[in-house]
């Protein structure tokens, strides 16, 4: 493909057919030049393809975009300006290569920043629909680009266009109810918040400043922690005089009613579980619910059998997570009730902290089996250690079921401990023939997750361990179990 040189209008193409061959000529922004080539030619292929059209992308360039040639038939040369320009939106400048372009008009005016989007519309729909009935391309400052407010738009085409799209602009802003020719002076006003209250000024996810704008109808700027003069932040509000002085006395409220309280209270050691839920699942529940902070002492700091929980927030927040503790703890007052006449006994034991997870079981179906055979409760405080490093389970219920549910317990642990050898882990080395991983590894590796399920260890193989044709792999685990799948391995690859 030649570059640079100077072009005359084709007139060979189309000549069987009798069809005169012309030439256009398009001007395309360098960025969008790619569009039209496409990834190995693949697009520009096709449009020529399509259409019968030859199309050539050259490096010349004519005010500042590259020219690009299509060659062909009118019907071709339609064509292709019409899969062209579906590729291109909106569509660059074409010139009929024969005839000399009219010089292109301009105008510029400014609108108020804040009608923007009404020129633009969802996504540019409006400003394309603009371009389309005027026959102009159309440019608007980004916000903030302006002055005083104002945001300049630019407009380029012939003369009549561009007067035509002023027109159209003017009375698209002109219809906004709050829209005036003479715009009116903007009122503006600043107060100072501490710093800790910016998050209750502002509200989770913005929803009360913007609730102070809707119904104000000021704007609201809080500004931000790193702009903090002696612990003060500058909340600037824009608007009429009267929509600032209401939301002004809308903050000032906030940061009254905003004034940190606390609350102490006291709560039996045997419920405080259903307070915390699994994992804290239940205080944050608490905590998102009422917008108080709830913090739960240790149970070892239990005073005649209570725990205390404190609560902190607004006195709102407060009384709202009182609330709703008082009917946590109310449904389970009658199951207590019950528990005390049934005669209720409970067992303390102290186990090593690395036994509780075998205790508790896969998502909790290990204890869940035990209090289910020995209708006993079994709490396991996995994160409350003594000094020997041991964590505390509790028994609850019948004295026999707890005796039951302790010999239950003491038997896991005591089969842990074998099954792992007095707790023992290591690894093994195995060296075998290399044509043999197959067997090991199954399909997909079914037959290694089959082993280190069977056996509770984990294999690896080592790949790129090879010594006289044997690949290493090793056995991690506890004794017994790591030689028990040595021996099972050796078998398997013995076989045939």
């Amino acid at each position: 493909m030649a570059k640079g040189n100077t072009r005359q209008p084709a007139t060979q193409e189309g000549a069987s057919s009798g069809l005169k061959s012309k030439q256009f000529k398009y001007l395309v922004s360098p960025d969008r030049v790619g569009r039209i080539i496409g990834k190995r030619g693949v697009t520009i292929n096709e449009i020529k393809q399509n259409s019968g059209a030859k199309i050539d992308v050259t490096d010349e360039m004519e005010k500042q975009h590259k020219i690009v040639y299509i060659s062909g038939t009118d019907t071709q040369i339609k064509k292709a300006k019409s899969l062209i320009d579906e590729l291109l939106s909106p569509p660059p400048s074409t010139i009929v290569f024969e005839n000399k372009s009219e010089p292109e008009y301009s105008l510029s005016f400014e609108i108020p920043e804040d009608r923007c989007g009404l020129v633009i519309g969802a996504r540019g729909a409006k400003i394309r629909e603009i371009e389309e009935r005027t026959n102009v391309k159309m440019n608007i400052g980004g916000k903030h680009s302006g002055v005083g407010g104002m945001t300049k738009v630019s407009l380029k085409g012939d003369k009549e266009g561009c007067e035509k799209a002023k027109t159209i602009v003017h009375e698209l802003i002109s219809d906004y109810p709050e829209y005036d020719d003479a715009e009116e002076p903007t009122y503006s006003e600043s107060l100072k918040i501490p710093v800790d209250k910016i998050r209750s000024v502002i509200g989770q996810g913005g929803y009360r400043v913007r609730e102070i704008e809707d119904n104000s109808g000021a704007k609201v700027d809080v500004g931000r922690r790193n702009s903090a003069v002696n612990g003060q932040v500058e909340v600037r509000l824009t608007g009429s005089k009267e929509a600032c002085s209401y939301a002004s006395s809308e903050i000032m409220k906030i940061l009254q009613e905003d004034e940190d309280l606390t609350s102490k209270h006291w709560v039996d050691a045997k419920l405080i579980g259903l307070i915390i839920g699994y994992r804290g699942s239940k205080i944050k529940e608490i905590q998102n619910e009422s917008g108080a902070n709830v913090k739960v002492d240790k149970r070892e700091n239990a005073r005649d059998g209570k725990v205390e929980v404190i609560l902190s927030g607004t006195q709102k927040e407060i009384e709202k997570a009182e609330e709703i503790i008082d009917e946590i703890l109310a449904q389970s007052d009658g199951q207590n009730e019950d528990e005390e006449e049934a005669d209720q006994h409970s067992i303390t034991m102290w186990v090593p902290s690395n036994k509780c997870g075998v205790i508790i079981g896969s998502r909790g179906l290990k204890i869940k089996q035990i209090q289910s055979r020995t209708n006993t409760r079994v709490d396991v405080y996995s994160k409350e250690l003594n000094d020997n490093g041991e964590c505390q389970i509790k028994i609850s219920g019948e004295k026999d079921c707890c005796d039951n549910a302790r010999s239950e317990i003491d038997r896991i642990i005591e089969d842990v401990d074998v099954n792992r050898d007095d707790d023992e882990r290591g690894s093994l080395d195995l060296w075998v023939p290399s044509t043999s991983l197959g067997k090991i590894i199954g399909r997909n590796g079914a037959t290694v997750k089959d082993i280190e399920g069977k056996f509770k260890i984990k294999v690896d193989v080592k790949k790129d361990s090879v010594e006289e044709g044997d690949t290493l792999v090793v056995l991690i685990g506890y004794r017994t179990p790591v030689t028990n799948a040595r021996q099972y391995i050796l078998e398997m690859i013995g076989e045939d």
